[in-house]
């Protein structure tokens, strides 16, 4: 009797100390997501200013070099757009070094060609110190120790939460990792005090471990479950919501201040950003399913699926494969040119211009990252029908063989609709980011390709598109069940 006492006394000390373990790391990252957000606050009013000043300068040396055409820097410098045409400047200053290069081969035009290579030296200086300008209007001080006020550094704030989200996700799923270990604590304090359920007793001790550890958990009842809310729950759960909030903000004015957001849609921070959060979001997963399988809660047993519910849930996924496939031939973008979805999966038509460039509806290298994906989610799709057929018909090896293949498909499948809807999101709602289409768009004129395509900026989705994106998440749907359910 002794030796139980002492366990439940030890797993009582592990239940709150790992409460308070997960409560002081969700301060400590929130706190500090605070203090990054406010420097990154601060530190974009003063990059306005610098935006604002630097162009005003570019204007000027414009006009100083083109007197002919006279540039206003209240219509080109204002706060919104200042940025832009710097950004602007930067690119087609490249083309100024270009017509020094084929300029100066010639004794002829050798003159004309040192006055260009003064014209790209003079804009160059400019945007060298606009950049350390720039740069140097986030500061993070951090005080080292209280005692001195002297040990202290400055950090780059702009750096700082350029990493901050990641680290902060990492440190969120060590908090959730916690939490699991709480919950069967809790699951094996719970069978150890309470082997008769929740029933009256007389027992002082178990009482009181009752209402500290038990109060939130469970009543017997559905409808009694719901509201009931246990004090660590409350507290995590405000820091939770708290650390939801910051991160989001800190994410949001990072990303608002990259410029060539939208060059790309895999290689691009909020990619990257999303690609740790789903690749912890699938350790995570898996890391709880063992921890319910080591200590489960009591619950009532599964049903084995009929032979009609097991043909229904495959025609099911073969209908939802069959309307993925006729959505590729409806509309799926419109704008400069309207395209259906095998469009983005064969080669794009180009029409040569002026100096052998070629244009195209979508920049090609936008175009090649979106036709991979197009591919992979149509191999999915064509996937999931032919496991449903194969289910139907019980051709169980190759049906099995197939399922191998289609649950990892679909979790790729799932990253990349969720990663290109917040693509879509930063371009319909991020009108007021830095990476609006104009130093995208002169970064492509001006590039060394003989190719040009508009960024997808200038295209809306269509019905098409919706429609396929939906049956992927169906079939998505029906691929995690089928893994887990009982046959």
């Amino acid at each position: 009797m002794s030796s139980d006492n002492d366990s439940d006394v030890r797993l009582a000390e592990l239940i709150w100390r790992t409460v308070k373990l997960r409560v002081s790391l969700l301060v400590l990252t929130n706190l500090v997501l605070l203090v990054v957000w406010s420097s990154m606050a601060n530190g974009k009013k003063q990059a306005a200013a610098v935006d604002v000043e630097f162009c005003k300068q570019l204007v000027a040396e414009q006009n100083e070099t083109t007197p002919a055409v006279k540039m206003s820097d209240t219509d080109w410098c204002t706060a919104s757009g200042a940025r832009s045409f710097v950004e602007g400047t930067r690119a087609t200053n490249g083309l100024l070094l270009k017509g020094w290069e084929s300029l100066y081969q010639d004794e002829a035009t050798r003159e004309g060609a040192d006055k260009i290579l003064k014209m790209y030296s003079k804009k160059n200086q400019i945007l060298n110190e606009y950049d350390t300008k720039r740069r140097d209007a986030f500061p993070l001080q951090v005080q080292l120790s209280p005692e001195y006020s002297g040990s202290s550094i400055v950090l780059n704030g702009q750096f700082a939460a350029t990493l901050l989200p990641f680290c902060a996700l990492i440190i969120f799923s060590i908090v959730l990792v916690l939490g699991f270990q709480q919950i069967s604590y809790k699951r094996q304090l719970e069978s150890s005090l309470l082997p008769a359920g929740y029933a009256d007793t007389s027992d002082r001790a178990t009482r009181i471990a009752r209402g500290q550890f038990f109060a939130g958990l469970d009543t017997g009842s559905r409808f009694g479950n719901w509201g009931l809310i246990s004090p660590e729950t409350l507290t995590i759960g405000c820091l939770y919501l708290l650390f939801g909030v910051a991160l989001f903000s800190v994410v949001v004015s990072v990303i608002s201040d990259l410029v060539h957001l939208t060059d790309s849609v895999l290689i691009s921070y909020p990619a990257a950003l999303l690609a740790l959060a789903f690749a912890l979001a699938l350790f995570l997963s898996k890391t709880r399913r063992r921890y319910t399988q080591l200590f489960p809660r009591p619950s009532a047993t599964h049903e084995r699926r009929t032979r009609w519910s097991f043909v229904m849930f495959h025609w099911k996924e073969a209908a939802l494969a069959v309307v993925g496939l006729i959505s590729l031939l409806l509309p799926w973008a419109r704008g400069i040119a309207s395209l259906r979805g095998y469009n983005f999966i064969f080669r794009q038509h180009g029409t040569v211009q002026l100096a052998g460039i070629v244009s195209f509806p979508i920049d090609p290298k936008l175009f090649l990252e979106l036709r991979v994906q197009i591919v992979v989610a149509v191999a999915f799709v064509l996937v999931c029908g032919i496991h449903a057929v194969l289910s139907v018909r019980q051709y169980q090896v190759s049906a099995t063989l197939l399922a191998r293949v289609q649950y990892p498909l679909a979790v790729v499948v799932f990253f990349l609709i969720l990663n290109y809807l917040s693509y879509m999101g930063i371009l319909e709602y991020g009108v007021n980011f830095a990476a609006n289409p104009w130093p995208s768009l002169m970064s492509t004129v001006t590039g060394d390709a003989q190719a040009f395509g508009f960024p997808m900026v200038f295209f809306d989705p269509a019905y098409g598109f919706i429609v396929f994106v939906a049956s992927c998440l169906g079939l998505i749907w029906l691929s995690i069940r089928d893994r887990h359910l009982i046959h």
